[in-house]
């Protein structure tokens, strides 16, 4: 009862601090580009965006090994086995910090290039010099703080680091919106930015010293992260898949359409990290059941997951197909000479972000299950459906043919996931995932069809939380009612267990 009430604490700690790093980053994403796009155009923010997205490239020199250390981790922190977690640090701390060696290199080579391929009103000096500037923050994760997150993640206290970057990113939130409406130059306004997010990596590096007193051993690269190679497709695969349509509008279209693309991507993320957020500590919390072997626990405890997902992330992107172009058209007032209304696109984003949704809690028990190298196909699959189609289609249909790239790999890779999960780690009949999506479904049309034919026009914020609250109540109920029809039993099964246990 003990070992269950501290994985339950543990599991609501985590939950709870993402959630509110959740809460504070959206609040971030909004403040500070809004605020971009208002005192330096959507040039500048696209710029900005683009060079994010590029130096976010370098994250496929993990190749997967921040998920193949977390689930190493597993089996020796459980047995408090001190020596294997020392091997294991160590492994992962010198392959990361090669990796951070590695960025220097790349970063030079994107501070020459980068500038000679793209149109804006900086020079070319002005751009090399943002790009080094944004490299600095990701530099510091890898080199400093990567595998302390990674270690306290495994021991079901990512509260702890959850915690420190959310109070990083308020105090960068609170400086640069002050800098960018004094019109500060943007690339000092990045300077001060990047500095803060210097402190968390260093404070996380003291508090693990201190904590676990761990004794680095040689050793542990062979044993423990010889999987790192299966991990590099999975890793690779989730890398290009999130920034393939920000690469392919750079290159093939142009920076208004980044722009475009960078409000909705807004929105329909925002919904993302919120269900990341949720999924934050469920991933270690299967970990340690799977550890211990209580399979049948894990299959009950994986039902109720995919339930609450499914009513969650239906509800949450319901809500934002409904009422996405009012908060876009409220988002980019006073901004002339962009037509940011464009009602297929946000459809179609919608739809893909949502099945990111429906994948997540599947996706997250094998990677508990560490099942790198028996799922690679899925993942190269889903890559090469994804570049090829965006592709083509940003030739063909501009925003709309990437915004199609993205939605038919992730669905393909979607129902590998489950075909996968449901033969191989849980042994289940797929017919739980249709069964959920056909709920999922109904309460999208219902829930859009009514929705699409009120006759109103959001002008402001208030206006715009006007019409928000209803909707989204609309969309509850309807979610709340065609759930309870369709998983009753489930229900009512599940509360009479719980009753039961509360008696005893």
């Amino acid at each position: 009862m003990k070992r269950l009430s501290l994985r339950k604490k543990n599991f609501l700690l985590n939950t709870l601090a993402s959630l509110l790093n959740y809460a504070v980053l959206i609040a971030s994403g909004f403040i500070l580009p809004r605020a971009m796009l208002v005192s330096y155009g959507s040039e500048i923010n696209g710029l900005v965006s683009s060079i994010t997205q590029f130096l976010g490239f370098i994250s496929f020199l993990q190749a997967g090994v921040g998920t193949v250390v977390q689930v190493a981790l597993y089996q020796p922190l459980h047995e408090k086995n001190l020596q294997e977690i020392g091997r294991i640090y160590q492994a992962a701390q010198t392959f990361f910090r090669k990796i951070a060696l590695i960025f220097l290199v790349y970063t030079f080579l994107l501070a020459v290039l980068y500038p000679l391929v793209i149109t804006t009103s900086l020079s070319h000096v002005q751009v090399s010099l943002l790009i080094v500037i944004i490299a600095t923050n990701l530099f510091s994760q890898y080199y400093f703080g990567l595998t302390n997150t990674l270690l306290l993640n495994a021991d079901q206290k990512a509260y702890i680091p959850l915690l420190i970057q959310t109070l990083a990113v308020l105090l960068n939130v609170s400086v640069n919106t002050v800098l960018i409406y004094a019109q500060v130059p943007v690339i000092t306004v990045q300077v001060v930015s990047n500095s803060l997010y210097l402190l968390p990596p260093i404070i996380l590096s003291v508090y693990v010293r201190k904590r676990y007193r761990i004794e680095l051993q040689e050793g542990g690269e062979k044993k423990h992260l010889q999987s790192k190679w299966d991990g590099f497709v999975q890793h690779i695969a989730a890398v290009i898949v999130d920034n393939t349509d920000m690469i392919i509008l750079t290159l093939f279209a142009s920076l208004t359409d980044v722009s475009i693309y960078y409000v909705y991507y807004l929105v329909v993320n925002a919904v993302k990290l919120f269900l990341n957020s949720l999924s934050g500590g469920i991933q270690p919390l299967f970990g340690n059941i799977l550890v211990r072997k209580e399979l049948a626990a894990l299959k009950t405890l994986f039902l109720k997951f995919e339930v609450l997902f499914g009513y969650v992330t239906t509800i949450l992107y319901t809500s934002v197909l409904c009422l996405v172009l009012h908060f876009v058209a409220v988002y980019t007032a006073g901004i002339e000479n962009v037509e940011f209304i464009q009602p297929i696109f946000s459809v179609l984003m919608v739809l893909s972000f949502a099945m990111f949704g429906y994948r997540t809690i599947y996706y997250t028990l094998i990677k508990a299950a560490g099942h790198f190298r028996e799922t690679q196909v899925g993942a190269l699959v889903e890559v090469i459906l994804n570049i090829v189609i965006s592709f083509i289609g940003v030739w063909h249909f501009g925003l709309l043919g990437v915004a199609l790239g993205t939605l038919i790999s992730v669905s393909y890779r979607t129902l590998y996931c489950v075909h996968y999960l449901s033969k191989n780690i849980i042994n289940r009949n797929k017919r739980h995932f249709y069964k959920n999506m056909l709920a999922n479904s109904i309460v999208f049309i219902l829930s859009y069809g009514v929705t699409m034919n009120w006759n109103v026009t959001s002008n402001s914020y208030l206006s715009f939380l006007v019409l928000a609250v209803p909707t989204a109540l609309l969309v509850l109920l309807v979610a709340t009612l065609v759930y309870g029809c369709v998983y009753h039993r489930q229900i009512f099964q599940w509360y009479s267990l719980r009753k039961l246990s509360n008696t005893q």
